[in-house]
Protein backbone atom coordinates (compact mmCIF):
# COMPACT_ATOMS: atom_id res chain seq x y z
CA UNK A 1 0.00 0.00 0.00
CA UNK A 2 1.12 3.38 -0.83
CA UNK A 3 1.52 6.49 1.65
CA UNK A 4 -1.76 7.82 2.87
CA UNK A 5 -3.29 10.11 0.55
CA UNK A 6 -2.75 13.71 0.62
CA UNK A 7 -6.53 14.70 0.11
CA UNK A 8 -9.67 13.40 2.29
CA UNK A 9 -13.08 14.56 2.92
CA UNK A 10 -14.42 15.83 6.13
CA UNK A 11 -17.23 14.40 7.72
CA UNK A 12 -17.09 11.53 5.55
CA UNK A 13 -16.54 8.10 7.04
CA UNK A 14 -15.76 4.89 4.52
CA UNK A 15 -16.57 1.43 5.38
CA UNK A 16 -14.25 -1.12 3.66
CA UNK A 17 -15.44 -4.61 3.87
CA UNK A 18 -12.76 -7.41 1.61
CA UNK A 19 -15.11 -10.30 0.48
CA UNK A 20 -14.27 -13.48 -0.74
CA UNK A 21 -17.49 -15.04 -2.19
CA UNK A 22 -21.70 -14.15 -1.38
CA UNK A 23 -22.28 -15.28 1.52
CA UNK A 24 -25.34 -14.62 3.36
CA UNK A 25 -23.54 -13.58 5.92
CA UNK A 26 -21.75 -10.61 3.22
CA UNK A 27 -25.37 -9.34 2.70
CA UNK A 28 -25.73 -9.19 6.27
CA UNK A 29 -23.13 -7.28 7.00
CA UNK A 30 -23.94 -4.95 3.97
CA UNK A 31 -27.37 -4.20 5.30
CA UNK A 32 -26.70 -3.67 9.06
CA UNK A 33 -23.96 -1.20 7.60
CA UNK A 34 -26.07 0.11 5.32
CA UNK A 35 -28.84 0.92 8.45
CA UNK A 36 -26.40 2.79 10.08
CA UNK A 37 -27.76 6.64 11.91
CA UNK A 38 -25.14 9.44 11.27
CA UNK A 39 -24.28 11.99 13.57
CA UNK A 40 -25.60 15.40 11.66
CA UNK A 41 -24.08 16.27 8.71
CA UNK A 42 -22.15 13.10 7.82
CA UNK A 43 -21.98 10.67 5.30
CA UNK A 44 -20.77 7.78 4.66
CA UNK A 45 -19.63 5.38 1.54
CA UNK A 46 -19.32 1.88 1.47
CA UNK A 47 -17.08 0.04 -0.33
CA UNK A 48 -17.14 -4.17 -1.01
CA UNK A 49 -13.72 -5.38 -2.20
CA UNK A 50 -14.46 -8.52 -4.34
CA UNK A 51 -11.43 -10.34 -3.56
CA UNK A 52 -10.79 -12.45 -6.51
CA UNK A 53 -13.82 -14.76 -6.26
CA UNK A 54 -14.08 -17.78 -8.19
CA UNK A 55 -17.52 -16.31 -9.51
CA UNK A 56 -18.01 -12.51 -9.77
CA UNK A 57 -20.18 -11.34 -7.35
CA UNK A 58 -20.63 -7.82 -8.61
CA UNK A 59 -24.01 -8.25 -10.25
CA UNK A 60 -25.79 -10.03 -7.73
CA UNK A 61 -24.43 -7.04 -5.50
CA UNK A 62 -25.56 -4.50 -7.65
CA UNK A 63 -28.88 -5.96 -8.64
CA UNK A 64 -29.39 -5.91 -4.64
CA UNK A 65 -27.91 -2.95 -3.84
CA UNK A 66 -27.57 -0.57 -7.56
CA UNK A 67 -25.68 2.56 -6.41
CA UNK A 68 -25.87 1.99 -2.62
CA UNK A 69 -22.36 0.28 -2.20
CA UNK A 70 -19.05 0.66 -4.19
CA UNK A 71 -18.00 -2.53 -5.59
CA UNK A 72 -14.47 -3.16 -6.38
CA UNK A 73 -12.74 -6.73 -7.35
CA UNK A 74 -9.58 -8.53 -7.54
CA UNK A 75 -8.92 -10.65 -10.54
CA UNK A 76 -6.95 -13.08 -8.75
CA UNK A 77 -7.00 -14.03 -4.85
CA UNK A 78 -4.78 -11.40 -3.14
CA UNK A 79 -5.78 -12.13 0.78
CA UNK A 80 -7.69 -10.22 3.11
CA UNK A 81 -4.51 -7.28 3.88
CA UNK A 82 -4.41 -6.47 0.23
CA UNK A 83 -8.31 -6.41 0.19
CA UNK A 84 -8.74 -3.62 3.01
CA UNK A 85 -5.60 -1.77 1.42
CA UNK A 86 -7.52 -1.71 -1.75
CA UNK A 87 -10.62 -0.37 -0.27
CA UNK A 88 -8.57 2.14 1.94
CA UNK A 89 -7.25 3.55 -1.65
CA UNK A 90 -10.38 3.65 -3.00
CA UNK A 91 -12.07 5.98 -0.42
CA UNK A 92 -11.40 9.65 0.38
CA UNK A 93 -12.99 9.51 4.28
CA UNK A 94 -11.67 11.12 7.12
CA UNK A 95 -12.27 7.94 8.92
CA UNK A 96 -11.89 4.00 7.69
CA UNK A 97 -14.40 1.44 9.13
CA UNK A 98 -13.08 -1.70 8.73
CA UNK A 99 -15.85 -4.75 8.70
CA UNK A 100 -15.46 -8.13 8.07
CA UNK A 101 -18.11 -9.68 5.33
CA UNK A 102 -19.24 -12.10 8.36
CA UNK A 103 -19.56 -9.59 10.67
CA UNK A 104 -22.96 -7.71 11.54
CA UNK A 105 -23.81 -5.00 13.51
CA UNK A 106 -26.26 -5.64 16.22
CA UNK A 107 -27.55 -2.03 16.44
CA UNK A 108 -27.91 0.81 14.04
CA UNK A 109 -25.91 3.56 16.39
CA UNK A 110 -22.60 1.33 16.04
CA UNK A 111 -21.01 3.71 13.27
CA UNK A 112 -21.42 6.55 15.34
CA UNK A 113 -19.99 5.39 18.58
CA UNK A 114 -16.82 5.04 15.96
CA UNK A 115 -17.11 8.09 15.00
CA UNK A 116 -17.53 9.87 18.19
CA UNK A 117 -14.25 8.15 19.62
CA UNK A 118 -12.20 9.01 16.96
CA UNK A 119 -13.53 12.77 16.78
CA UNK A 120 -13.00 12.88 20.94
CA UNK A 121 -9.54 12.31 19.99
CA UNK A 122 -8.77 8.54 19.74
CA UNK A 123 -6.56 6.89 16.50
CA UNK A 124 -7.64 3.61 16.52
CA UNK A 125 -11.28 3.02 17.73
CA UNK A 126 -11.96 -0.55 18.65
CA UNK A 127 -15.26 -2.44 18.89
CA UNK A 128 -16.21 -5.90 20.16
CA UNK A 129 -17.05 -9.31 18.40
CA UNK A 130 -19.58 -11.50 19.57
CA UNK A 131 -20.20 -14.96 18.64
CA UNK A 132 -24.09 -15.19 17.03
CA UNK A 133 -24.24 -19.31 16.82
CA UNK A 134 -25.46 -21.14 19.91
CA UNK A 135 -23.84 -24.34 21.61
CA UNK A 136 -20.25 -25.47 22.06
CA UNK A 137 -18.89 -22.72 19.13
CA UNK A 138 -20.84 -19.98 20.60
CA UNK A 139 -19.41 -20.42 24.25
CA UNK A 140 -16.14 -21.11 22.41
CA UNK A 141 -15.38 -18.12 21.04
CA UNK A 142 -17.19 -15.79 23.34
CA UNK A 143 -14.45 -17.26 25.96
CA UNK A 144 -11.99 -16.00 23.33
CA UNK A 145 -13.01 -12.79 22.62
CA UNK A 146 -13.25 -12.43 26.26
CA UNK A 147 -9.55 -13.20 26.97
CA UNK A 148 -8.64 -10.77 24.16
CA UNK A 149 -10.35 -8.16 26.05
CA UNK A 150 -8.47 -8.95 29.03
CA UNK A 151 -5.57 -8.64 27.35
CA UNK A 152 -6.29 -5.75 25.76
CA UNK A 153 -7.07 -4.16 28.80
CA UNK A 154 -4.28 -5.12 30.46
CA UNK A 155 -2.06 -3.12 27.99
CA UNK A 156 -1.91 -5.80 24.71
CA UNK A 157 -3.05 -3.26 22.12
CA UNK A 158 -2.59 -6.37 19.97
CA UNK A 159 -5.31 -8.36 21.50
CA UNK A 160 -8.67 -7.47 19.81
CA UNK A 161 -9.09 -8.05 15.84
CA UNK A 162 -9.91 -5.49 12.75
CA UNK A 163 -13.10 -6.86 12.19
CA UNK A 164 -14.99 -4.31 13.69
CA UNK A 165 -12.35 -1.59 13.88
CA UNK A 166 -12.11 2.37 13.07
CA UNK A 167 -8.81 4.48 12.15
CA UNK A 168 -8.08 8.08 11.09
CA UNK A 169 -7.34 7.65 7.36
CA UNK A 170 -4.38 9.71 8.05
CA UNK A 171 -2.58 7.14 11.08
CA UNK A 172 -3.63 4.27 9.04
CA UNK A 173 -1.76 5.50 5.37
CA UNK A 174 1.26 7.02 7.72
CA UNK A 175 2.05 3.01 8.74
CA UNK A 176 1.42 1.79 5.47
CA UNK A 177 -1.84 0.19 5.75
CA UNK A 178 -1.79 -3.80 5.92
CA UNK A 179 0.98 -5.71 5.43
CA UNK A 180 0.11 -7.21 2.26
CA UNK A 181 2.65 -10.24 2.61
CA UNK A 182 -0.34 -12.07 4.81
CA UNK A 183 -1.84 -13.38 2.33
CA UNK A 184 -3.17 -16.66 4.64
CA UNK A 185 -5.00 -16.54 8.14
CA UNK A 186 -3.44 -14.94 10.61
CA UNK A 187 -1.53 -12.49 12.36
CA UNK A 188 -2.36 -9.40 9.92
CA UNK A 189 -4.35 -7.75 12.54
CA UNK A 190 -1.95 -8.02 15.25
CA UNK A 191 0.72 -6.67 12.80
CA UNK A 192 -1.12 -3.90 12.01
CA UNK A 193 -2.22 -2.86 15.48
CA UNK A 194 1.70 -2.92 16.78
CA UNK A 195 2.54 -0.72 13.91
CA UNK A 196 0.10 1.49 14.96
CA UNK A 197 1.08 1.43 18.39
CA UNK A 198 4.71 1.98 17.61
CA UNK A 199 3.87 4.83 15.78
CA UNK A 200 2.29 6.77 18.89
CA UNK A 201 -1.63 6.11 17.70
CA UNK A 202 -4.23 6.16 20.91
CA UNK A 203 -6.51 3.55 21.21
CA UNK A 204 -9.94 3.26 22.49
CA UNK A 205 -12.39 0.51 23.18
CA UNK A 206 -15.83 0.74 22.62
CA UNK A 207 -17.57 -1.88 24.39
CA UNK A 208 -21.08 -0.88 23.25
CA UNK A 209 -20.13 -1.18 19.47
CA UNK A 210 -20.70 -5.05 18.99
CA UNK A 211 -20.64 -7.20 15.75
CA UNK A 212 -22.26 -10.57 15.70
CA UNK A 213 -19.60 -13.39 13.93
CA UNK A 214 -22.00 -15.42 11.60
CA UNK A 215 -19.28 -18.15 10.77
CA UNK A 216 -20.28 -21.51 10.54
CA UNK A 217 -17.47 -23.00 13.35
CA UNK A 218 -15.93 -26.36 12.92
CA UNK A 219 -12.80 -28.26 14.45
CA UNK A 220 -11.74 -29.31 10.64
CA UNK A 221 -12.17 -25.46 9.80
CA UNK A 222 -10.24 -24.17 12.90
CA UNK A 223 -7.42 -26.59 12.10
CA UNK A 224 -6.76 -25.36 8.94
CA UNK A 225 -6.60 -21.92 9.86
CA UNK A 226 -4.11 -22.78 12.28
CA UNK A 227 -2.24 -24.78 9.74
CA UNK A 228 -1.76 -21.83 7.31
CA UNK A 229 -1.18 -19.34 10.55
CA UNK A 230 1.97 -21.58 11.36
CA UNK A 231 2.77 -22.93 7.80
CA UNK A 232 2.49 -19.18 6.47
CA UNK A 233 2.03 -16.46 8.68
CA UNK A 234 4.00 -16.94 11.52
CA UNK A 235 7.38 -16.70 9.73
CA UNK A 236 6.53 -13.01 8.48
CA UNK A 237 5.32 -12.25 12.07
CA UNK A 238 8.23 -13.65 13.93
CA UNK A 239 10.25 -11.80 11.86
CA UNK A 240 8.86 -8.24 12.28
CA UNK A 241 7.93 -8.31 15.82
CA UNK A 242 10.15 -11.15 17.47
CA UNK A 243 9.61 -10.01 21.22
CA UNK A 244 6.02 -10.39 20.95
CA UNK A 245 5.57 -13.29 19.37
CA UNK A 246 7.97 -14.85 21.66
CA UNK A 247 5.55 -14.00 24.36
CA UNK A 248 2.65 -16.05 22.78
CA UNK A 249 1.45 -19.21 23.07
CA UNK A 250 2.51 -19.24 19.17
CA UNK A 251 5.87 -19.42 20.13
CA UNK A 252 5.68 -22.61 22.20
CA UNK A 253 4.08 -24.07 19.31
CA UNK A 254 6.40 -23.26 17.11
CA UNK A 255 9.25 -25.84 15.67
CA UNK A 256 11.61 -23.15 14.72
CA UNK A 257 11.64 -22.33 18.11
CA UNK A 258 12.14 -25.45 20.02
CA UNK A 259 13.61 -27.61 17.87
CA UNK A 260 13.90 -31.38 18.43
CA UNK A 261 11.24 -32.34 21.08
CA UNK A 262 8.51 -30.12 18.79
CA UNK A 263 9.71 -31.56 15.83
CA UNK A 264 9.42 -34.99 17.40
CA UNK A 265 5.87 -34.22 18.72
CA UNK A 266 5.26 -32.71 14.73
CA UNK A 267 6.21 -36.09 12.71
CA UNK A 268 4.59 -38.73 15.68
CA UNK A 269 1.02 -37.00 15.42
CA UNK A 270 1.28 -36.14 11.58
CA UNK A 271 -0.62 -39.30 10.82
CA UNK A 272 -2.91 -39.21 13.30
CA UNK A 273 -4.09 -35.10 13.12
CA UNK A 274 -6.57 -36.12 10.63
CA UNK A 275 -8.36 -38.85 12.77
CA UNK A 276 -7.93 -36.00 16.14
CA UNK A 277 -9.97 -33.58 13.87
CA UNK A 278 -12.58 -35.86 12.66
CA UNK A 279 -13.23 -37.65 15.37
CA UNK A 280 -13.70 -34.03 17.43
CA UNK A 281 -16.33 -33.12 15.30
CA UNK A 282 -18.09 -35.70 16.16
CA UNK A 283 -17.26 -35.13 19.82
CA UNK A 284 -18.48 -31.53 19.65
CA UNK A 285 -21.47 -32.49 18.13
CA UNK A 286 -22.37 -34.52 20.72
CA UNK A 287 -23.89 -34.68 24.66
CA UNK A 288 -23.17 -35.81 27.32
CA UNK A 289 -19.12 -35.10 27.26
CA UNK A 290 -18.59 -31.96 29.27
CA UNK A 291 -17.48 -28.46 27.84
CA UNK A 292 -14.11 -28.46 29.67
CA UNK A 293 -13.21 -32.13 27.52
CA UNK A 294 -14.58 -30.81 23.86
CA UNK A 295 -12.61 -27.62 24.66
CA UNK A 296 -9.09 -29.56 25.67
CA UNK A 297 -9.66 -31.46 22.36
CA UNK A 298 -10.11 -27.96 20.26
CA UNK A 299 -6.65 -26.81 22.04
CA UNK A 300 -5.02 -30.26 21.52
CA UNK A 301 -6.09 -30.40 17.61
CA UNK A 302 -5.66 -26.59 16.71
CA UNK A 303 -2.54 -26.41 18.53
CA UNK A 304 -0.89 -29.65 16.77
CA UNK A 305 -2.38 -28.02 13.32
CA UNK A 306 0.13 -24.87 13.67
CA UNK A 307 2.77 -27.08 14.78
CA UNK A 308 2.76 -28.94 11.86
CA UNK A 309 2.14 -25.83 9.93
CA UNK A 310 5.28 -23.83 11.28
CA UNK A 311 7.18 -27.70 10.36
CA UNK A 312 6.10 -27.92 7.22
CA UNK A 313 7.64 -24.35 7.00
CA UNK A 314 10.82 -25.19 8.54
CA UNK A 315 11.30 -27.83 6.00
CA UNK A 316 10.79 -24.97 3.10
CA UNK A 317 13.28 -23.53 4.11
Amino acid sequence: MTPVATQHRDKTVDIIIPAFGAGKGLGHSIDAALAQILPPAWVMQLVVVDDGSPEDITPSLRARYGEAIHIVRHEHNRGRSAARNTGFLFGYGVYVVFLDADCVWTDDRALGRHIAALSAGADVSVGLVGAASTGFWGEYQQAVFLRRIEAFQNGDLAALTSANCAVRRTVAGLVGGFDERFRHYGFEDRDFFLRLQVSGARFFLIEDCLVLHQDIMSLAKVSIKMYQAGRYSASIFRLAHPDYYSGTVYWKLDARAHGFMLRTLAVASRPVLPWIVTLGDVVIAGRGLPMVFKRAWVKIASGLSYLQGTCDALKAG
